[in-house]
């Protein structure tokens, strides 16, 4: 009848006023089931400068209920006319209220109050919450009574909200004395509602926030014959987003059905891990999903926490928990999270065919967006260019919501790549605000110091001394990302080298990474002696490591051809003399350069080998398939060696940055050279490009043959710009100082 109409007109006067429909999603059927059971974000929340009782009219318009709303549109024009008329004669003074009517009214009680004293906001506590007693019509089937304790019993199962109850600490309070009352109580809010009773039962509830005057409204609709605690837990749900705030709008339809202290726990997760603070949100996570086995979106934000966190194993048990009850997110939130879980074991290409999926059913989205950047910079899919891929999804996720600080260490990350030390000194205090661990920072601050010439050797040694951990992450991300900043890792990698004087197993992980950067660091800019200098003063690392070093240097082009000979002689003897002396991992070495010296029956032998012994079926089938896809190259068979050199796919997660192995490198420069060589240009470039890649430090050592792979196929394409780009990159990294 006539009260649809209301409820149409309601929705375009919301448009009108917002600027977007009441209920937006990606498909229609989840903006009809929003229509059904969401309340819309009132109107002034997003323009404060529309008057209440504007914003009560059209809220009064698309009650869920036809009997909530106005009969018919001629007395909902009549209202707004009235009001519009009354507002243009006499413009209403600040604290005074204008009622409506008994259909328009949403509760305001005490608000006038406020208005006769100025609360200290710094003497009131966000967290205490005074709940005044519910008011009620003596017919309604619900008592108010029992509702005033489920509403305060549900807010103080929260782990961090205190509720006071006002009738215990003033009897008969009424509501022009609420907010001295709340102010007494250094309470940063106080809650009034009043339950009406007709056809069926409605709540009306308003949060008073003691600290700025504000009020927001809410009318919540019930059957008739619902009882108090039913009531009361519902007002308490639709408080808790209120009263703990993440810094976005909740995710409404995962979070329906989810007791309170549940949903505490989970906003307080929120906070957390919007600050980087991530040891703390899976901590709040986790006791949501404690508290409640089937919160699946609690598990979902838990398994990121403990990803953040480097925690793999709770992140496994925590999206085991979101999979196994995924029937309860919407589609996004589902598909995010089997992208999550696709990411999380290192299948790349899944992981991003995924979160594209999610993104374009909410473009709005941050996590996807992050996710997908975090996809681009950790692991190695087939999209290219990676480097570039990531900084725009990053670029994104900041765009989205400006004060997620997760985004910015990565942000400031490539900013310092880019030489743009402006915009990094900018993250670096955006971050510092942002962030509730500003330690983090350390490395961030390194990288910039670096770049803008204020840390020197004796500096980089000093940084060593304090914290080995911030220098190897500064120089790992000075250097991958296409080796922009050489000098500046050279300096941080050459400073854990001389300088760290941790003990026991640190100090060999920290000089084995710094080993392995310097190697590729000096391996792309020519400088073999100063490697061989360097591995050969080494009394610390065994043997072997050197010699798999100068493999992996002279099969990308470094001049170390002598020292890998007599290296893959002495292992071949120490083979023969039983298989089992050297590991999968050593016969990979080894196979991989006596397929590059021809020798194809060798490293055939060895690909069978370690089919046959290895215990770790992805790891080793990984291993034997790289030395066949060598061995058929080595054997003349061009096509069948680029079918396998295509199948390789880099599909770990820890190990792609340190791994030479994992992260396949060589195959992926001889599956570059392979299409090129076939006029396969385009696809040539693409694959040479993700030598740019911000994981692997293997990457590095390729990038000179990288270089001139993409210059050759960009000159034979007409792209001038990425031949000159190229080119430039290319003497930069032969010229570069020698310091």
């Amino acid at each position: 009848d006539g009260r649809t109409d209301v409820y149409g007109l309601g929705c375009v006067l919301y448009e009108m006023l917002v600027g977007k429909p009441p209920f937006e999603a990606a498909t229609p059927q989840a903006v009809a089931a929003l229509h059904l059971g969401a309340t819309p974000r009132p109107v002034r929340a997003t323009r404060p400068s529309v008057p209440p009782d504007i914003e009560n009219a059209i809220a009064t318009a698309l009650e869920k209920l036809p009997e909530d709303r106005f009969p018919d549109a001629s007395q909902f024009a009549a209202v707004l006319s009235g009001l519009i008329t009354t507002r243009s004669r006499s413009p209403r003074k600040r604290g005074v209220k204008r009622p409506l009517g008994a259909a328009l009214s949403v509760m305001m009680l005490g608000g006038a109050a406020f208005w006769g004293y100025s609360a200290d906001p710094g003497t009131l506590d966000p967290n205490r919450v005074l709940v005044l007693p519910m008011e009620g019509d003596s017919s309604a089937h619900s008592p108010p009574f029992e509702a005033t304790l489920a509403l305060i019993a549900s807010l103080n199962s929260t782990p961090s909200l205190n509720s006071i109850d006002a009738a215990k600490v003033a009897p008969g309070i009424s509501g022009s004395a609420a907010g001295r009352l709340a102010q007494r109580q250094h309470a940063g809010y106080y809650v009034e509602s009043k339950l009406l009773a007709s056809d069926s039962l409605r709540l009306l509830l308003d949060l008073n926030d003691m600290r700025d005057g504000s009020v927001t409204h809410r009318v919540l609709s019930f059957a008739n014959g619902s009882n108090g605690w039913t009531i009361g837990v519902r007002a308490a749900l639709e408080l808790v987003p209120l009263l703990i705030r993440t810094g976005r709008p909740p995710e409404l339809p995962s979070l329906v059905g989810r007791s309170p202290a549940a949903l505490g726990e989970y906003f307080l997760g929120e906070q957390h891990y919007r600050r980087a603070a991530f040891d703390q949100a899976l901590e709040h996570f986790k006791r949501a999903v404690a508290v409640d086995s089937g919160f699946a979106l609690a598990a979902l934000r838990g398994a990121q926490a403990a990803d953040w966190h480097l925690r793999p194993a709770e992140a496994e048990a925590l999206i085991s928990v979101a999979l196994a009850h995924e029937q309860v997110l919407p589609v996004r939130q589902r598909v995010f999270a089997r992208g999550f879980d696709a990411w999380r074991t290192g299948r790349a290409d899944a992981a991003v065919q995924r979160f594209r999926e999610a993104i374009a059913l909410d473009p709005s989205a941050v996590e996807p967006w992050m996710a997908l950047a975090e996809t681009y910079n950790h692991l190695i899919p087939l999209a290219s260019p990676l480097d570039s891929l990531a900084e725009n999804a990053y670029l994104r996720v900041n765009e989205l919501d400006s004060t997620y600080a997760p985004v910015l260490l990565h942000l400031l990350e490539f900013a310092v790549r880019h030489n743009d030390r402006d915009r990094a000194a900018r993250l670096v205090a955006k971050y510092r605000q942002a962030a509730s661990d500003p330690g983090r920072l350390g490395f961030a601050e390194l990288m910039l110091r670096c770049v803008q010439d204020s840390i020197s050797d004796a500096g980089w040694r000093e940084a060593v001394l304090r914290n080995p951990a911030n220098v190897m992450a500064a120089a790992q991300s000075l250097a991958l990302g296409g080796l922009r900043q050489p000098v500046c890792a050279h300096a941080a990698w050459k400073a854990i080298w001389f300088s760290d004087t941790t003990t026991g197993s640190t100090r060999g992980a920290n000089r084995f990474g710094a080993l392995l950067g310097l190697h590729s660091l000096l391996v792309a800019r020519g400088r073999y002696d100063e490697l061989r200098t360097l591995m050969q003063g080494d009394t610390l690392l065994h043997p072997k490591y050197r010699g798999q070093l100068y493999i992996l240097g002279a099969l990308a082009g470094g001049d170390f051809e002598k020292e890998a000979d007599n290296f893959a002689d002495a292992g071949l003897r120490l083979f023969r003399s039983g298989r089992g002396n050297l590991g999968n991992n050593d016969l990979w070495f080894l196979g991989s350069w006596l397929a590059h010296r021809g020798r194809t029956a060798d490293a055939a032998e060895m690909a069978g080998v370690i089919r046959a012994t290895g215990d770790e079926p992805r790891h080793d089938s990984l291993l034997a398939a790289s030395l066949e896809a060598r061995t058929a190259l080595a054997s003349g068979d061009s096509a069948e060696a680029l079918r396998q050199l295509r199948a390789l796919t880099p599909n770990a997660t820890s190990d792609l940055t340190w791994a030479p192995w994992e992260a396949l490198a060589g195959e992926r420069l001889l599956l570059a050279q392979l299409l090129m060589a076939s006029n396969q240009t385009r696809e040539a470039v693409q694959v040479a490009a993700n030598f740019d890649s911000p994981v692997p430090i293997s990457y590095l050592m390729y990038l000179p043959a990288s270089l001139s792979l993409r210059i050759q196929g960009a000159e034979r394409l007409g792209d001038d710009r990425l031949a000159q780009l190229s080119r430039k990159r290319l003497v930069a990294l032969g010229s570069a100082s020698q310091d």
